[in-house]
C-alpha cells in the first residue's frame, strides 16, 4: 500500500472517525460523526478508499443511516480484502438493502460456515 500524501484535515478526520465507529452507538452527536467522514471524503483523491471502506460502511450501517451507501462501501471491501469480517460486513449491508439474493450468497461464503438465512435455499 502506499503511503498517504501528508494533509493538514486527514489526521483529525481519521481519528473522529475511528472514535465515532468505535463507538458506534454512543457517539456524541452523528453530525459530528458525519462530518469527519464527509472530510475524508473530501480528500478521496488522496486517500485510497479501500482503507476506510471498512470503517465507512460499519458507519453508515449504524448512525450514518444509509444503508445503500454502505453497500457500496462493503462490496468495496469485500473486493479488496477476502477475509470473514468483510464478508460478514457485507452479508449486514444486503441484509439491511433487502438484498435477499446476496444474503443468500453471501451466507453461503462465510468460512465458518453457511450461515442459515431465512428464504435461502437448505433453510429450513
Amino acid at each position: 500500500m502506499r503511503s498517504l500524501p501528508p494533509h493538514p484535515d486527514r489526521g483529525q478526520a481519521v481519528s473522529q472517525l475511528e472514535a465515532g465507529v468505535a463507538h458506534r452507538s454512543g457517539f456524541a452527536s452523528r453530525s459530528a460523526l458525519a462530518g469527519a467522514y464527509a472530510a475524508l471524503a473530501d480528500l478521496d483523491t488522496a486517500l485510497p478508499l479501500l482503507a476506510f471502506a471498512e470503517h465507512a460502511a460499519e458507519f453508515y450501517l449504524g448512525p450514518g443511516a444509509d444503508a445503500e451507501r454502505a453497500w457500496v462501501l462493503a462490496q468495496q471491501n469485500l473486493a479488496g480484502r477476502q477475509t470473514d469480517r468483510a464478508l460478514t460486513l457485507a452479508l449486514e449491508a444486503a441484509r439491511a438493502t433487502g438484498r435477499q439474493r446476496e444474503v443468500c450468497a453471501l451466507a453461503a461464503r462465510v468460512r465458518a460456515g453457511p450461515v442459515a438465512e431465512e428464504g435461502c435455499p437448505g433453510h429450513p
